[in-house]
């Protein structure tokens, strides 16, 4: 149980710092192409366009990433 609670509290931590990468990001203007929560391997369990920005949610949700245009 313990292991259980220990993977969803650093789930959380991984989307609030992901979600601090994002918030910077567009209050400097950065165009965003891309955010995922989990890590981007396996299948996609949700995908949603929030302006031009595609947010996506995988299957292993140990991880998360922003994505920058080149």
């Amino acid at each position: 149980m313990h292991i259980i609670t220990m993977l969803v509290l650093l789930s959380i931590l991984v989307l609030v710092h992901e979600l601090g990468h994002f918030g910077i990001a567009r209050m400097l203007g950065i165009k965003v192409e891309r955010f995922g929560f989990g890590l981007p391997f396996g299948p996609v369990l949700y995908e949603t366009k929030w302006g031009e920005t595609i947010v996506c949610i995988h299957a292993f949700l140990l991880g998360g990433y922003v994505s920058f245009p080149d």
